[in-house]
C-alpha cells in the first residue's frame, strides 16, 4: 500500500511472486535446529543454497536431530 501511495504502483522487486519456496523452508525440519531460515528463494540469492539443502534432506528422508 505504501508503494502505491508513494509511487503510484507496486514495486515488482518488493512484491511476493507466490512460488511457495519460502513456505517450504518454513516447513522443512531436516537440520540440527529443527527449522531453516526462510526468505524469498528466487529474489534473494542467500536462500538458494539453503533451499537446495532442505529439499535434498527431505528427499533423503532426514529427520531433525535436536540440538542439546
Amino acid at each position: 500500500m505504501k508503494d502505491i501511495k508513494e509511487h503510484g504502483r507496486i514495486i515488482d522487486a518488493k512484491a511476493c511472486i507466490a512460488v511457495s519456496s519460502c513456505t517450504a523452508l518454513m516447513r522443512a525440519k531436516g537440520n540440527e535446529y529443527g527449522q531453516y531460515p526462510s526468505g524469498c528463494v528466487p529474489k534473494d540469492k542467500f536462500y538458494g543454497p539453503i533451499y537446495r539443502e532442505a529439499i535434498n534432506n527431505f528427499k533423503a528422508g532426514n529427520t531433525p536431530k535436536k540440538k542439546q
